[in-house]
């Protein structure tokens, strides 16, 4: 009789461990996705857009390319709207408003940058899926 409640209690520790790793596993992947963001985000603020580009998911059958129009570009102000989680942390949009000018007319202008980061559980990174922003 007492070999079945070992193997009950036993079984028990095994799903009380596999979900504490998972909660583990999240809550490592918010710490990453906000570290990640932060570092994206300096990157814009500096207009640092070259340092940006790292962030965007690499596409193995497109080269990456750094698009030099983005040189006249210089970001004023980053501020995030809106973010939603989708899954359990799987991807994550964020609506982000930056206001910049460019270096030709420094007028400051304000975009809306709708952003999808997803996680990549192989290299354990956050991507960017959806590219950098597009200043009109």
């Amino acid at each position: 009789m007492k070999l079945p409640i070992f193997k009950l209690f036993i079984w028990g520790l095994c799903v009380l461990f596999l979900v504490n790793c998972s909660k583990i596993t999240n809550m490592t992947s918010r710490k990453m996705f906000v570290e990640r963001l932060d570092s994206y985000k300096r990157s814009i603020l500096w207009s640092d857009f070259e340092t940006a580009s790292i962030f965007i998911k690499p596409q193995p059958q497109k080269k990456q390319s750094f698009n030099k129009d983005y040189n006249h570009i210089k970001v004023t102000d980053y501020q995030v709207k809106n973010i939603k989680i989708i899954g359990d942390l799987e991807i994550i949009n964020q609506e982000v408003e930056i206001r910049y000018y460019r270096l030709s007319d420094m007028v400051e202008r304000s975009i809306t940058d709708i952003q999808t980061w997803e996680w990549e559980p192989e290299a354990k990174l956050w991507y960017l899926v959806s590219g950098l922003p597009n200043f009109p």
